[in-house]
């Protein structure tokens, strides 16, 4: 065995042994816990909380949950008044 490859099998050894060197996996590993923790987060997360009184203004803002935006940015209201005439055009008649 060579000296140049002594030193590169040290070096592998050196680089697998050493414990504050982030590893691909760990990372990998991380990021998908940030991913999982986040979206259970954005699931279980409730409604804004009121300010107290509802206003029945047609121009107030809402804002939509961001699964539905994403699958289905067509229901989506952005007032109140959209959200009345999405609620009307929603019922089945007979």
């Amino acid at each position: 065995m060579s000296s140049t490859d002594r030193n590169v099998i040290e070096n592998k050894l050196q680089s697998i042994k050493d414990p504050k060197k982030v590893t691909t996996k760990q990372f990998l590993s991380d990021l998908a816990s940030y991913k999982d923790q986040q979206l259970f987060n954005l699931i279980t997360a409730g409604s804004p909380p009121s300010s107290g009184f509802d206003d029945d203004f047609a121009d107030v803002v809402i804002t939509p949950n961001y699964i539905r935006r994403v699958v289905a940015p067509q229901t989506c209201a952005i007032s109140k008044q959209e959200l009345v005439h999405l609620v009307k055009s929603d019922h089945v008649q007979v």
